[in-house]
This record gives C-alpha cells, sequence and structure tokens, in this order.
C-alpha cells in the first residue's frame, strides 16, 4: 500500500463536502498512477477511505 498525500499534500484536498474531496481524489489518483501497466507501481483501482 502506497500513500502518497504527505508527498504530494498540495494535489489532494480533503474538504468537508464529499463532492470536492472526491473530485480531488479522483485527479490525485490519476496523477500518480503510472501510465506502463507493468509499472510496479502501477494500480487498477484506488481507494478513498473516509469516516
Amino acid at each position: 500500500m502506497f500513500f502518497y498525500a504527505s508527498l504530494l499534500q498540495d494535489d489532494l484536498l480533503i474538504a468537508y463536502h464529499a463532492d470536492k474531496t472526491l473530485n480531488s481524489f479522483c485527479k490525485f489518483q490519476k496523477k500518480i498512477n503510472f501510465k506502463d501497466d507493468d509499472h510496479p507501481n502501477h494500480h487498477d483501482v484506488a481507494v478513498l477511505l473516509t469516516r
């Protein structure tokens, strides 16, 4: 499991409004995902856990 938020805090917005958080997370996970499917850090699914 990789958690990039500490590295790219400015790229991930965790907001009170869920729609803003989800939109930010979608952009964030797309940015950090490696395009090459064979890259060891490429992901097929990104999961955002909230409380």
